[in-house]
């Protein structure tokens, strides 16, 4: 039994917070990619290897490489019935 309600709290807030990645406008989303993803990469990748990693675009980039931070590449949009994202 508890199984069972461990597994049914788990897809509730999973769903809850798929749904309110899916209901997040883009722009408040790269802002969030910026403050939880990139800087703390840019300033990881810097210090650690001294890197010249800069921030262009909701990406990190360094001698002329581009890794972009996309939405929807998670793949959570198959599993919720082909939801957009």
């Amino acid at each position: 039994m508890r199984l069972v309600r461990m597994s049914v709290v788990f897809l509730v807030t999973y769903g809850l917070l798929n749904l309110g990645y899916f209901l997040l406008p883009d722009g408040d989303l790269k802002k969030i990619h910026e403050w939880a993803i990139l800087k703390p990469a840019a300033a990881t990748l810097n210090g650690l290897f001294g890197a010249s990693v800069s921030i262009i675009d909701n990406g990190l980039v360094s001698d002329g490489i581009y890794l972009a931070v996309v939405r929807g590449c998670d793949g959570a949009g198959v599993m919720f019935g082909g939801m957009p994202g």
